[in-house]
């Protein structure tokens, strides 16, 4: 199965990190970068695995941060829409769809 992120999602990964970067530590953003890509790393092995919420996505979980990653199973491919803090209303996700 193929994996990949659409833009909007990477444009949420690094507006993560320049947050953690200037409000946290340099530090704390290497922590989401590597707890993201374990994220990423789960659900390259097991996609089915994660339940589904809204829209048809399915959402993971980052170990330790405040964010789920949720994504799409098309065909043979896995798509990552968005990397979505747990505060951020997730009704917006419909546009992205």
């Amino acid at each position: 199965m193929t994996f990949r992120t659409r833009s909007e999602a990477e444009i949420d990964y690094v507006e993560t990190v320049e947050f953690y970067l200037e409000e946290e530590s340099p530090h704390a953003a290497e922590r989401f970068t590597q707890a993201l890509e374990e994220a990423y790393r789960e659900i390259r092995l097991a996609p089915h695995q994660q339940r589904i919420v809204q829209f048809g996505l399915r959402e993971k979980r980052v170990k330790g941060f405040p964010f789920a990653v949720l994504y799409s199973i098309e065909h043979d491919e896995i798509i990552v829409v968005a990397i979505y803090h747990d505060r951020r209303k997730r009704k917006t996700l419909k546009q992205r769809m």
